[in-house]
């Protein structure tokens, strides 16, 4: 049955071209439609759907985003004071904000900002440690309570930093700009 095979073969053969040409875009594939772009301010919405945290959603560690999860990181940073066991990785996690210069919590807290933000943020981050969470997370879930807290400065550093690689965000961004929404 080699006959069979040679058979199968020369009617495949046309079919694999076909397939080849169209991966290698050559003249057998269709032209192709150009992927649709979209608004401005849908790329903004799904950057935000993505970014920030929902009013009231939990956090999986008690408080949700809220205001009243605000005030009880705030009441964590009140209670709780840096152990030596983990003293170090606080002292190297990044909470630094627009609005002031403070980049890192210290161990003895004396010179930790005394803003309500920054004391938010210190104070989830002893709880979380205090609790085992590893520094990874315990970073990323200051950068989501970061997002909650500034979503406006959290959208348009996003868009600054996709816009290098992305001439569709470039330009989204370039409009949201003039219309000064970012």
């Amino acid at each position: 049955m080699p006959h069979e095979s040679a058979r199968m073969g020369r009617r495949l053969a046309p079919a694999i071209l076909l397939g080849l040409g169209w991966i290698l875009g050559g003249c057998n594939a269709p032209a192709r439609e150009p992927t649709p772009t979209l608004e401005p301010l849908q790329i903004l919405e799904n950057l935000r759907r993505e970014l920030i945290p929902p009013e009231g959603s939990p956090t999986g560690y008690g408080p949700t985003f809220s205001t009243e999860g605000y005030e009880t990181l705030r009441q964590w940073n009140e209670n709780i004071r840096p152990r030596p066991s983990w003293a170090d990785d606080y002292e190297r996690l990044d909470i630094s904000l627009t609005c002031c210069a403070a980049d890192h919590p210290f161990e003895d807290e004396s010179k930790n900002c005394g803003c309500g933000h920054h004391q938010a943020l210190y104070g989830l981050a002893k709880r979380l440690l205090e609790t085992g969470t590893s520094v990874t997370a315990v970073q990323a879930e200051i950068y989501r309570w970061r997002a909650f807290m500034f979503p406006r400065e959290t959208l348009a550093a996003e868009m600054e930093r996709r816009a290098m690689d992305d001439p569709a965000i470039r330009q989204a961004l370039d409009e949201l700009r003039q219309q000064g929404i970012c």
